[in-house]
């Protein structure tokens, strides 16, 4: 009987560290300066179906193409070409998502990128002009953008 409840009591100790996160580490992709930059160049470049496997399919279904391709425009015409990246922090907004700014020097001005992940994958991209500006989200900063150069609100 003893034995029993010493095992009932080692799972419930296991079955709160994995709900709760504790020990886990955060997923290497968070701060991985080469996915970042390939995320970077994807978004320049108008397309993100070569990272499609780092990408939560939601995120993906809301940037197609079209959206992909306004916010490289966006980027281009705000920014100028990118030049560096440098991370900066990250967190945990919640207990399901990590998140990571990065820094991104560019040729007409520098921003701020912050991508969220989830089970491993990012999940969500936002970008800022500055520390001092709004957050503003990729599907809404290339929708605004592409219908007729609006920058996002809060910029």
């Amino acid at each position: 009987m003893m034995r029993w409840i010493c095992i009932a009591g080692l799972m419930a100790l296991v079955i709160a560290a994995l709900i709760s996160g504790c020990g886990s580490q955060s997923s290497p992709i968070v701060t991985d300066a080469q996915f970042a930059r390939d995320l970077l160049d994807a978004l320049y470049a108008g397309s993100l179906t070569p990272l499609q496997a780092s990408l939560d399919p939601p995120f993906m279904r809301g940037m197609p193409d079209p959206v992909t391709a306004a916010v490289g425009t966006l980027l281009y015409d705000q920014f100028g070409a990118a030049s560096g990246l440098a991370f900066q922090s990250s967190g945990r907004p919640n207990q399901l998502a990590l998140e990571a700014v990065w820094d991104v020097s560019a040729q007409k001005r520098d921003f701020q990128m912050k991508v969220s992940f989830q089970d491993g994958m990012a999940a969500g991209v936002w970008l800022r002009p500055s520390p001092t500006e709004d957050w503003s989200p990729l599907p809404m900063a290339g929708i605004e953008y592409g219908r007729g150069g609006r920058l996002p609100a809060g910029w």
